[in-house]
């Protein structure tokens, strides 16, 4: 089971997660003024995140409840998942084809897997289930889990797997989703809070240098990169430093982190036309301000819906089809 600390902790770095999400979705600019440039290049550097973290988390969750069978995994598991999933995916391919046009079969089916769009996260996370249904957590699976991972995303940076998309590929994600089982397996999430706590204010002001350097050279940030390599578990160690005192007062994150799943598929309903529209009116100050304002914007559509929901009295069925907690 799961402590009811452990349970706050893991949503508030689900909530950190979709606030990186936004990041990296929002970052895109047609300016060549600098400190816009720096801005984006912040924007994309902080979404580097969200995504190991969601995996993490999986990890950690599925570690704990994990079902028995095929049916349990169905109904425990994959119903949530895949009825949001395809219903809100679908909306959203609908309203880019109204926008730019295109579309056919093929592509949608593309949209939905995650083959150049944000949804690949839950095909590689329902690959995951499906792979350790059957599958215990041993030592030994871990090990290789976690090596062949490592080999996968280092080969990835050399080039070797061009012809994969990465983003869609499993084994460069594995290594976060069995951390996250590692941190259930052996307890150690409280544990390692409590390492980190008292050193919180050493690692941000290195990760603030780390940052500083990154932006001050020319490098692109992305997921297989050496820079990446060293951010990312750097970034989610300082997070970690701080959680136990943000725990403590953030509600708000704990019950933003419970609606991670409808966030993230329903943000790309809006998430253009923000960024559309500070591109074209240059509003560059804006930049910063672009994943908080989209977060703004679709949760208050999700409370829209909620009111909507329940003055039908549909409440059940009207939350599991866009993910929100029942």
């Amino acid at each position: 089971m799961i402590k009811a600390s452990d349970s706050k902790i893991m949503y508030v770095m689900r909530a950190i997660a979709i606030v990186s999400v936004l990041c990296a979705h929002s970052s895109f600019i047609i300016s060549d003024k600098i400190w816009d440039e720096i801005n984006s290049k912040l924007l994309l550097l902080f979404g580097l995140v969200g995504v190991p973290i969601y995996f993490i988390n999986s990890g950690y969750f599925y570690s704990n409840n994990k079902p028995s069978n095929y049916t349990n995994l169905i109904k425990k598991k994959l119903v949530k998942i895949f009825i949001p999933w395809l219903l809100l995916s679908s909306i959203v391919y609908l309203y880019i084809i109204l926008r730019k046009g295109g579309g056919g079969l093929v592509n949608y089916i593309e949209f939905i897997i995650g083959i150049g769009n944000y949804t690949y996260f839950l095909s590689v996370l329902v690959i995951f289930y499906l792979m350790f249904l059957k599958v215990k957590f041993s030592n030994f699976i871990i090990v290789i889990g976690l090596s062949v991972s490592v080999i996968s995303s280092f080969l990835t940076t050399m080039g070797y797997f061009d012809y994969i998309d990465p983003y869609i590929n499993p084994l460069n994600w594995l290594v976060y989703f069995l951390l996250g089982v590692i941190l259930k397996k052996y307890n150690l999430l409280l544990k390692l809070i409590s390492i980190l706590e008292p050193l919180k204010y050493y690692l941000l002001t290195l990760l603030s240098i780390f940052i500083v350097l990154i932006i001050r050279n020319d490098y692109y940030p992305y997921y297989w990169n050496p820079f990446a390599y060293i951010f990312i578990p750097f970034f989610i160690i300082v997070s970690l430093s701080f959680l136990k005192c943000q725990c403590r007062h953030s509600w708000q994150l704990i019950e933003l982190g419970k609606l991670t799943l409808p966030i993230y598929l329903i943000h790309s309903l809006f998430i253009g036309g923000i960024v559309y529209f500070t591109n074209k009116l240059e509003l560059g100050f804006l930049i910063p301000f672009r994943p908080f304002i989209v977060l703004s914007i679709t949760l208050s559509s999700i409370i829209l819906y909620s009111k909507i929901i329940h003055k039908l009295n549909i409440d059940r069925i009207g939350k599991i089809l866009i993910g929100l907690p029942t």
